[in-house]
Order: structure tokens, then C-alpha cells, then sequence
């Protein structure tokens, strides 16, 4: 998946299990061999049926003139050769014969026994023994079996005036039963062919074909993805991940070893065993923990599975809301795993929970009493996210610095703190160092970060370089993170709101220790007395 010409990746699973339905493990995707087919029938069906100039061609040039019902119960076109397309329908007839059916209209038309009936009359409990007898007094259509008519409704001949005794009497009974249990009901109008299983009378449609042929194709035996995951109000690549972990897709180290890789096979966070799925996600000591939270913060009784598939199915028969909870979990752990081996990052699990709680791709979030645009001002455009704020603020000589971090509209990160002593110009770097630092320790990407201080700010932008030697020690900090960080904007605003009250409150804080208060929806954590490591 994701290969080029260039660089090919590898094939995670086979496109057949992928064109299955939803509803049989699969994703949904159209098979283009099945749909080929599926044109192809509608083509024959509106060559042969049609009331066109294309019917006329085909009976004078491949039917010899006969009627369409003789080649129907031949069950076969004759000759197998032609044109290209006539080949092309010669690939398809068995199907397409199979799944023709009379639709009984006045019974002139359809032999009994022989000539498949459409609806609910498809497995008529007729006899050999009787189907012979029947022909044998010369009985060979259903109008020939029907004594007379109640309205629209036909009355049967009985046993005995067709001269029916012992078991062929009671088979006649049954057969007799069976018609007016299905409502048969008769009309003026002529009997005609119709695609069985097809939602209209009078015409095929494609996707009516193309699902009769999935439901032809094998169905799978072993667990499959739960459906209801699909329609959960959730990012599709978050879905599609979990539906690779439960059918265990995805390029884990045991999975790797299958294809021939070599590596180191131990789990990169936790080094003491083989990684593989159920390790990675249910067994490790530090998903278990996130687990155990989540089961206390929900209110579950059950954190410990079996197996992946186990908990997908248990978790499918939670609430509605409560079934994006492992999607969005298996994600951000598989990311976190991610950080560990491919850019050395070893995180705290609580970073984890965090993201899991406060996910983007949830797009109904919690109901939170964050109030925006009291913390913002009114007049932004809110729609910019994530973005964060910061300033600074001296007070009889002591910096104090305040950032706030809006990863999403129902989670933010208030940080105060204090900066010792210094200049505006200092207490502004120090703070705009907080908030790259935190950002980019929680990995935000993206982020829009608006400031008051033009001078900072134009000095990022290299648009005025500051020539001060007190705080460019400062700037060199700046300056390592914003380079490493492509994806983050600044921007000059006249006011910083919450940020400036923030910066007001650190001077009354330990000299470089953070007051950090992280909101998601309506839970707030308050983390005292943090210290961030490198800042």
C-alpha cells in the first residue's frame, strides 16, 4: 500500500479480501472483475429483452429466429462463436440462465416443475415421480392445473379431478398448499422472465447483480471485523488501521519475520519480549495501564482480553460512543510505538492517555465548557487549529511567562511560570522557548502560534534580527526548535487574552517550575510543580 514506480511497499492483505463486504470482513471496495460481469449481464439483458433493433439482430443472426424463452430452457447460447461481444456473453450465461425466473402472471407460459418461478416460489416440493404423471396426462402448464378463479386468485384442481391416488395424492396436497401459501395471483397479463432477486419487475440493476455475485463468492469462517466499527463517527484511515491490527495486517516484527525481514523482533518500548500485536496493544505493561484508566474514567469492569479479536467484538457491543474508544486507543499506542523505534522518543504512557481522550479525528467531541472566544478574542478566526499563544510579563524585575495551547476545540493546556530575572524582550523568548518546547514534547503538528511581542516575532521570521547577547541564548533555543519544526506558523496579534492573565499568575510560581492544567471537554488535570526537561 502507498508504492510507486519508484519504491514498492508491501501488499498488506489481497484486494479479494478487500472487495468482500462490510458486512463479510471486508472494506467495501468494488471488484472490478465481479463488476465486469455484473455490466456484461445488464448488457445481455438489455440485448435479449430489450424492445429494440439489437433483439431483432441477435435472434435473426445467433437464434435462428427462435423465441427467447426456446434458448432460455436450452440453457446455453448457440453457436459459442461471433462477434467480440457475443464471446464476452458467452463467458457469462451460466450465471446469467441461473438467475432467470418466470414471473407468474397467467400460468400459459410456465411449465411446471421445469421452469423456474421468481419471488418467494423457488423451491416448489414437486416430485419426479409426479412431474411425470402430470406429463403423462398431458399437464405440462400451470393454467392447465387451475380449476377456476376467485377474482385474481386461482382455485386449484384436486386430487381427484386429475385422478390422483396414494402418494402422488398427497404429493399433489403439498404442492397445492405451497401455491397459496406464496399468494400466487393471477392476471390478463402474459407471463415474462425477470432477474430473480432483482428489487424491480421490469429491469436489472447493476448492483443487484454485482451483490448476488459476492454472495456467491466464499464466505469466511473465522471472526470477522465487526460492522458496526465502520459506522462509528470516526476518522476512515483510523478504522482501516484497526481493521489491519484485527486481522492482523499490520507490519508488526512477527509479521515482518513472515515476509523474510530481518530485525530485531523485541518490542521497542518494552524490550523484554517479541513484539507482536497482542503485545503491543493488550499485554505490555504500559497499555495495560491506559486500558485500566480508560475502564475507570468510562466506568467499564473489563480491561483484560483473550485476544485482538476478542476485545473488537466485545468492545462492538458497548455503546455507540463508548466504540470509538479502541479504535482511537489501538492509534495513538501504535504511534507512540512508532516515536519509540523510528525517532527515539521515549514518551510517558500519560502523554498517551492524554491524546487518546482528546483525539482530532472524533468528530462529535465531548460536550465542553471551553468557552473559545472568551480565551481568544472574538474577532479570531476559529476555525485556525491547533494554535497556542504566549507572553510575557515582568514585575518588580521577575519574568513571568504564560502559553496557551489549543490542540482542538475541546482541549486546551494552560502553562505559567516563573522565568527568574529580566528584560521584556527575555520573558518574551523564555515563554515563546515554554511553548515550542511543550509542542513539540506532545508532538503537535501544525500548530498556528500567535504572540504580542513584534520584535520576537519578526526575529523568527528573520525580518529584524536581535543583536542582544543576554537573551541569545535564548534565540539559539528558538531557533534549534523552529528549524527542526517546518509545519508550525507565527503570527503578530495586539492581544494575547489568556495568555497575558497566564503570565501574570507565574510570577508567584517557584523559580522554572510549570504550573501545567490540561482541559479535555469538562475533566481538567492540574500537574504541579512540572519541570520539562531541556528548558
Amino acid at each position: 500500500m502507498g508504492g510507486n514506480r519508484d519504491q514498492r511497499k508491501f501488499h498488506l492483505t489481497n484486494l479479494s479480501n478487500l472487495s468482500r463486504p462490510k458486512s463479510l470482513g471486508g472494506w467495501g471496495i468494488l471488484g472490478l472483475n465481479l463488476f465486469c460481469i455484473a455490466l456484461l449481464c445488464k448488457s445481455l439483458w438489455k440485448a435479449i429483452f430489450g424492445n429494440n433493433i439489437w433483439r431483432k439482430v441477435i435472434e435473426a443472426k445467433y437464434l435462428d429466429n427462435k423465441d427467447i424463452i426456446v434458448w432460455f430452457r436450452q440453457g446455453s447460447f448457440d453457436p459459442p462463436h461471433g462477434s467480440a461481444i457475443w464471446r464476452s456473453f458467452h463467458k457469462i450465461e451460466l450465471f446469467f440462465l441461473k438467475n432467470l425466473a418466470w414471473n407468474f402472471q397467467s400460468g400459459k407460459k410456465i411449465l411446471i416443475g421445469l421452469d423456474p418461478l421468481a419471488g418467494d416460489v423457488t423451491d416448489l416440493p414437486i416430485s419426479q415421480q409426479l412431474l411425470h404423471y402430470l406429463q403423462h396426462i398431458g399437464i405440462f402448464y400451470w393454467d392447465q392445473v387451475i380449476d377456476k378463479w376467485l377474482g385474481s386468485i386461482p382455485t386449484w384442481k384436486t386430487d381427484e379431478m386429475m385422478g390422483l391416488y396414494g402418494d402422488l395424492s398427497s404429493q399433489w396436497d403439498k404442492v397445492i398448499m405451497y401455491m397459496k401459501s406464496r399468494g400466487i395471483f393471477i392476471s390478463s397479463e402474459e407471463d415474462h422472465l425477470i432477474w430473480n432477486g432483482s428489487k424491480g419487475w421490469s429491469s436489472v440493476y447493476v448492483k443487484d447483480i454485482y451483490s448476488m455475485l459476492q454472495m456467491e463468492k466464499p464466505t469466511p469462517h473465522e471472526n470477522i471485523f465487526p460492522i458496526v466499527f465502520w459506522k462509528s463517527n470516526c476518522h476512515t484511515k483510523i478504522i482501516l488501521f484497526a481493521w489491519l491490527v484485527f486481522n492482523n495486517k499490520n507490519l508488526t516484527w512477527d509479521n515482518l519475520q513472515k515476509r523474510n525481514w530481518c530485525g530485531p523482533t523485541i518490542c521497542p518500548i518494552f524490550i523484554l519480549n517479541e513484539e507482536s500485536n497482542y503485545h503491543i496493544f493488550l499485554v505490555y505493561p504500559h497499555a495495560m495501564k491506559i486500558w485500566k484508566s480508560l475502564a475507570n474514567h468510562f466506568g467499564l469492569n473489563r480491561i483484560s482480553f483473550p485476544s485482538i479479536k476478542d476485545a473488537f467484538q466485545w468492545w462492538s457491543e458497548m455503546r455507540t460512543e463508548w466504540r470509538l474508544i479502541p479504535l482511537i486507543s489501538i492509534w495513538a499506542i501504535w504511534k507512540w510505538r512508532n516515536r519509540a523505534l523510528f525517532q527515539d522518543r521515549k514518551e510517558s504512557y500519560t502523554l498517551v492517555l492524554d491524546s487518546i481522550l482528546s483525539h482530532h479525528p472524533i468528530r462529535s467531541p465531548p460536550h465542553s465548557h471551553f468557552n473559545l472566544k472568551k480565551h481568544v478574542g472574538s474577532s479570531m478566526d476559529l476555525s485556525i487549529l491547533p494554535r497556542a499563544y504566549f507572553d510575557g510579563a515582568t514585575m518588580n524585575g521577575i519574568c513571568a511567562c504564560g502559553v496557551l495551547i489549543i490542540p482542538c476545540e475541546y482541549q486546551h493546556i494552560q502553562i505559567s511560570w516563573n522565568g527568574g530575572k529580566g528584560s521584556n524582550n527575555k520573558v518574551e523568548a523564555i515563554a515563546l522557548v515554554g511553548l515550542l518546547s511543550f509542542s513539540d514534547f506532545l508532538n503537535i503538528q501544525g500548530l498556528h502560534i500567535f504572540g504580542d511581542s513584534m520584535v520576537i516575532i519578526d526575529h523568527v521570521k528573520s525580518v529584524h534580527i536581535i543583536q542582544n547577547i543576554n537573551i541569545s541564548g535564548w534565540l539559539d533555543r528558538i531557533a534549534s526548535i523552529w528549524n527542526s519544526r517546518k509545519d508550525f506558523t507565527i503570527q503578530h496579534i495586539e492581544r494575547t487574552f489568556k495568555a497575558d492573565a497566564l503570565s501574570k499568575e507565574g510570577v508567584s510560581s517557584p523559580n522554572e517550575i510549570w504550573k501545567v492544567s490540561i482541559t479535555v471537554g469538562d475533566i481538567q488535570r492540574n500537574i504541579q510543580d512540572f519541570r520539562l526537561p531541556g528548558t
